[in-house]
C-alpha cells in the first residue's frame, strides 16, 4: 500500500496522535526506582548481568537507557504509545480503518489510572509493560491476518521470518507472562494452521525465538530463589503449594489484586462492549438464537452496572467481608459469558476466529498472574490493549452497514477530551517537579541543611513520585545531585502552593 492510497484525514489523525504521545512522553517524570536505575546502582546491576534481580534483560537494558536520556525516553515512550494505539486499528478493513483508529484513541484515553500510574507514570514499568504491549500489538497484525482465512498467501512471507524470530525473542525478555504468551500463542497458530493446510513457518520461528528467550530469562538465579520461597521482594508462586491451597491462593489473588485493573476499573471499555453486544442483539431480533447465547449476551450487557454501583456507593458491601469474592465471581462469569457470546454469535468464519484469538490471548496473558504475587495494575496494560482491539472489532461488526453520520465527530471529540485530560495532568505534574527541584537547589545554595519537597498536584497518575522514607530520599538526592545530608520533608501540594505564593 502506497502513501498515496492513504486518506489525508487518516494521515492527519496519525500525525496528531503521534504528536500528542510525544508531548505526553516528554512530561513523564523519573520516579520511584527509576532514580536507582539511573544512578550507580543501575550500573552495578548491569555489571553483574542482573543476576539475582530478574531475567527481564531487554526491559532492564531499556530502563538503563531511558533513565539516562530525556530524548530517548521521549522518543521511545511516544513511539510505543502511538503504535499500541494505532497498530490494532490496522487490523480493520481499509474502509473502516479511520473509525477503528478513533475508537482505539478513545479506549486508550480511557486507560484506568491504576494501570497508567504504573506504566505511563513510571518509566521502569513502561520499559517492560509498555514495550510488551507494543510488541504484542505488532505480533497480532500477522496473526489476525493468518486466521482470517488461512490462505497460504496470508502466512508471513520468508522475508519476515527473521523479524518474527526477533519479535519472539524480544517479547520473551520483558515479562514472565508475556514470555508464556510468545511461547504458546504463535505455536498454537502454527499447529492450528497445519490442520487448515497452511504452514505458517513464521509463527513457528516466533515461538522458537520466545523459547530461546525463555531459556535465557529463567537461567537467572533469582528464579531458583523464588521457587524456594526466599525472595527478598516477597515474590511467590502459588502453584508450589498443595493443589487445594494453590487453587485457593489463585482465587484470592484474582479476587483481591486482579479484578479491578483487569475489568472493573475499565468501565468505559465495558460500556463499549455493552453497546456493541446490544446493537448486535437488535440486529438479530426475530432470529432463532439459543437461550444460552441470549443469557450470556444480556449478562455481559448489564454487568457494567456492578462497577458503576461500586464507584457511586463505595461502602456498599452486600456480603460484608465476602463481597470481594462476589465481585470476583461476577467478573469470572463475565469472562465466561463473553466467551460464549464469541463462540455462538458468529458463524464459522474469519470474524469468529479473530475474536477467539484475541479472547484466548487475553486468557494466556492474565491467567498466569493469578499464580504469582505481587500483582499490580501495570501487569494489565498488554491485556488492556488486546481487549481494546477486541472491543473495536465487535463494535465494527455490530454497526457494519449502519450509517452513523456524526460518529467520527463524536469519537474525535471524546478522544480530544482524553488527550486534554492527560496533557493537563502531566503538564502540571512536570511543572511542579521543575519548581520543587529549583527550590531545593536554591536552598542548597543558601546553605540550608533541611528543605521541604512538595507532593505532585496529581500523585494518583504517577508511581511514588515523592521520597517518603529515608532510603527513597537518599536515592532521590543522589539522582538529582543534592547533598546527602540534606534533610527532606514531604508536604502536601496545597501547603506547597501556599508557601510558593507567599514568596
Amino acid at each position: 500500500m502506497s502513501f498515496r492510497s492513504v486518506k489525508p484525514s487518516r494521515m492527519a489523525l496519525t500525525l496528531v496522535v503521534c504528536c500528542v504521545c510525544l508531548v505526553l512522553s516528554s512530561m513523564v517524570l523519573y520516579v520511584h526506582d527509576d532514580l536507582g536505575w539511573g544512578s550507580q546502582s543501575g550500573l552495578d546491576l548491569l555489571s553483574r548481568g542482573f543476576d539475582g534481580e530478574n531475567g527481564r534483560y531487554l526491559g532492564n537494558l531499556l530502563v538503563l537507557g531511558l533513565t539516562r536520556s530525556q530524548l530517548f525516553k521521549t522518543l521511545f515512550m511516544g513511539i510505543c504509545l502511538t503504535l499500541m494505539t494505532l497498530l490494532p486499528a490496522m487490523n480493520a478493513p481499509r474502509e473502516r480503518r479511520t473509525s477503528a483508529m478513533l475508537l482505539m484513541c478513545c479506549l486508550m484515553g480511557a486507560l484506568p489510572t491504576n494501570i497508567a500510574r504504573q506504566t505511563l507514570g513510571w518509566v521502569s514499568g513502561f520499559a517492560n509493560y509498555g514495550t510488551s504491549a507494543t510488541l504484542i500489538a505488532a505480533f497480532l497484525l500477522p496473526a489476525l491476518a493468518l486466521v482470517s482465512d488461512f490462505d497460504p498467501a496470508r502466512a508471513p512471507r520468508p522475508a519476515w521470518w527473521p523479524a518474527l524470530f526477533v519479535l519472539g525473542l524480544a517479547g520473551a525478555l520483558l515479562m514472565e507472562n508475556v514470555t508464556i504468551f510468545f511461547c504458546v500463542v504463535p505455536l498454537g497458530l502454527y499447529l492450528y494452521g497445519l490442520r487448515r493446510g497452511v504452514r505458517a513457518h513464521g509463527m513457528l520461528l516466533c515461538s522458537l525465538g520466545a523459547v530461546c528467550g525463555a531459556a535465557l530469562m529463567f537461567s537467572n538465579s533469582v528464579y531458583g530463589v523464588i521457587f524456594s520461597g526466599g525472595d527478598s521482594y516477597g515474590r511467590t508462586i502459588s502453584l508450589l503449594n498443595a493443589p487445594l491451597q494453590a487453587l485457593a491462593a489463585c482465587w484470592n489473588t484474582f479476587a483481591t489484586d486482579m479484578v479491578y485493573p483487569f475489568l472493573l476499573d475499565c468501565i468505559p471499555m465495558l460500556l463499549a462492549f455493552s453497546v456493541a453486544l446490544l446493537a448486535q442483539a437488535v440486529r438479530e431480533r426475530g432470529t432463532n438464537r439459543s437461550r444460552l447465547l441470549a443469557a450470556a449476551r444480556y449478562y455481559c450487557i448489564c454487568m457494567p452496572l456492578w462497577p458503576i454501583v461500586q464507584k457511586l456507593h463505595p461502602l456498599y458491601a452486600p456480603l460484608r467481608a465476602y463481597t470481594p469474592h462476589l465481585t470476583a465471581a461476577l467478573c469470572l462469569l463475565y469472562a465466561v459469558s463473553l466467551g460464549v457470546v464469541l463462540l455462538l454469535s458468529f458463524p464459522q468464519g474469519a470474524t469468529r476466529r479473530r475474536c477467539l484469538l484475541l479472547y484466548l490471548s487475553v486468557f494466556v496473558l492474565v491467567a498466569p498472574l493469578s499464580a504469582v504475587t505481587p500483582v499490580g495494575g501495570r501487569c494489565f496494560l498488554p491485556s488492556y490493549v488486546i481487549m481494546a482491539l477486541l472491543c473495536t472489532l465487535l463494535m465494527q461488526e455490530a454497526f457494519a452497514g449502519v450509517r452513523l453520520p456524526h460518529a467520527h465527530a463524536a469519537l474525535a471529540l471524546v478522544a480530544c477530551f482524553y488527550a486534554a485530560l492527560w496533557l493537563h495532568v502531566y503538564y502540571f505534574n512536570a511543572r511542579t517537579q521543575d519548581e520543587r527541584l529549583a527550590y531545593l537547589y536554591e536552598q542548597v545554595e543558601q546553605g540550608a541543611h533541611s528543605a521541604v519537597i512538595a507532593e505532585l498536584p496529581y500523585p494518583g497518575y504517577v508511581w511514588i513520585a515523592s521520597p517518603y522514607d529515608p532510603s527513597e530520599a537518599m536515592t532521590f538526592k543522589r539522582f538529582y545531585g543534592l547533598p546527602e545530608d540534606l534533610e527532606l520533608t514531604v508536604i502536601s501540594y496545597p501547603e506547597w502552593y501556599t508557601l510558593r505564593e507567599s514568596k
